[in-house]
């Protein structure tokens, strides 16, 4: 598979555990994930995720320039954005994956968020982990400079994105901060 933003984004939603079990979670990661049997629905599902994303951003971006363009109570308008987004959400996941995770056997406990980043830092190098906090690093910066600069109706695209980064940056902190811990412990 060709490797792209989306795909590295799919991929972050199947997890490998120390047994070699492949599991699948999508969408909110409290749930007990879906326990994948073999390479065919894995790929399968990961083509589904990378559509997904894809579906999903389009969708989000048309929403934000749409109701940016409606120039109305920014309060009304990240109540429509919320609204938006969350149903958006359960629309694709129900087109794109409900019939093939309903043939899927739920693992038995929930996945915590710890164990979801411990998991992203074990897949990726110090080069990606890095890259990708100085990334949104750089964005959030862009953002937070350029929310002066904008005029009201833009106001909660800026605010949605420095939200978004905000939230990014202390993740991708997060899971550099596992991966030198795990490094630490094994030096010891």
């Amino acid at each position: 598979m060709k490797f792209s933003f989306t795909s590295y984004i799919a991929q972050e939603a199947f997890l490998t555990l120390a047994t070699g079990e492949k599991l699948f979670r999508f969408g909110i990661p409290f749930g007990k994930p879906y326990i994948v049997p073999n390479f065919e629905i894995e790929k399968r599902l990961l083509q589904k995720t990378i559509n997904f994303v894809k579906i999903y951003f389009s969708g989000m971006f048309l929403t934000l320039l749409i109701v940016s363009m409606l120039q109305i109570d920014v309060l009304l308008t990240i109540i429509i954005f919320f609204v938006v987004a969350v149903s958006l959400f359960l629309i694709i996941y129900q087109f794109l994956f409900k019939k093939e995770t309903s043939k899927l056997q739920r693992f038995h406990q929930k996945i915590t968020l710890k164990a979801t980043y411990i998991s992203i830092a074990k897949k990726h190098g110090y080069f990606s982990i890095t890259t990708s906090l100085f990334t949104t690093i750089l964005f959030s910066g862009i953002a937070i400079w350029a929310l002066p600069l904008s005029k009201g109706w833009s106001k909660l695209g800026l605010w949605v994105i420095i939200f978004l980064m905000i939230y990014s940056v202390i993740m991708w902190s997060y899971i550099l901060f596992i991966k030198v811990s795990s490094r630490t412990r094994q030096e010891a």
